[in-house]
């Protein structure tokens, strides 16, 4: 098999959260419906992206909340039979809940590659942070607790992508621009986003296919598409991360280093 290497890949287990976050990049607390995704389901897609990557060097694992997926642990022990294929897997979490035994095993069983990073949006809202600490330090799983509230927030706050029907820019030259200063791309190497069967590119490109406003094939990976071979497949991932602009960023305000930033987690009002 040819070497086809993919620098950041997350799969979404569930788009249930236990906050309501008015920036969420993902825009989980305005989805219609919430669900934890099967395992099979999970297992299927994994296993379909690790035949168009041979080797993924940061996987994620993401929600919503993953801590509130129930099978976790399941899907920690699905991964340990690729951990030759990636370099880390770690679970993005928002310092609200606190890691059980059956995950901690799970997690151990993953080794050094194994990686926690917890949201501290501050005490009213990340409450379990000691709790968490403790049990990951008594664990020995590499984490970093990240602050991310009012006076601290990590890289000076969370950006407003302003995703909307409306295009923001309107010509190729604009949409090249903003392109091209867009921390996705460029910094992080995109952070393709496996769902539903799908794989995004970056946050906002996955937004603007859910609500209808972009469809254009070209700009995400469909798995199963029984029309397409795994040299097919790499050969679309190939022109993403080669090309020089994504439809969704004519609808996207970027994440730029001049865009305003905003305080980490602010909560919408309950439905």
């Amino acid at each position: 098999m040819s070497e086809f290497r993919m620098e950041r890949v997350g799969i979404t287990v569930t788009t249930c959260c236990n906050l309501r976050c008015r920036l969420c990049s993902v825009g989980i607390p305005y989805l219609p419906e919430h669900r934890h995704y099967p395992l099979a389901e999970l297992e299927n897609m994994l296993a379909r992206c690790f035949e168009i990557a041979t080797h993924v060097n940061k996987l994620s694992v993401t929600g919503g909340e993953p801590l509130l997926y129930p099978e976790l642990p399941e899907l920690l022990r699905f991964l340990k039979t690729y951990a030759d294929r990636f370099d880390t897997v770690d679970i993005v979490t928002n310092g609200t809940l606190v890691p059980g035994a059956e995950l901690m095993a799970a997690a151990q069983a993953l080794g050094p590659k194994m990686f926690f990073l917890v949201d501290d949006y501050g005490a009213q809202l990340s409450t379990e942070i000691e709790a968490i600490r403790t049990v990951l330090q008594r664990s020995g799983i590499p984490h970093l607790i990240r602050a991310n509230h009012r006076e601290d927030a990590y890289c000076g706050g969370w950006v407003d992508y302003g995703i909307s029907p409306r295009k923001r820019l309107l010509t190729e030259a604009a949409v090249e621009a903003r392109y091209a200063g867009c921390a996705y791309p460029n910094r992080l190497h995109f952070c393709f986003n496996i769902i539903e069967g799908k794989m995004f590119p970056c946050a906002p490109a996955r937004r603007c296919y859910q609500l209808g406003i972009t469809r254009n094939d070209a700009e995400h990976i469909d798995l199963f598409d029984p029309a397409l071979s795994i040299a097919d497949q790499r050969a679309k991932v190939r022109s993403i991360y080669g090309g020089k602009r994504l439809e969704a960023c004519a609808y996207c305000n970027g994440l730029c280093e001049d865009s305003e930033r905003f305080v980490p987690a602010e909560q919408l009002s309950p439905s």
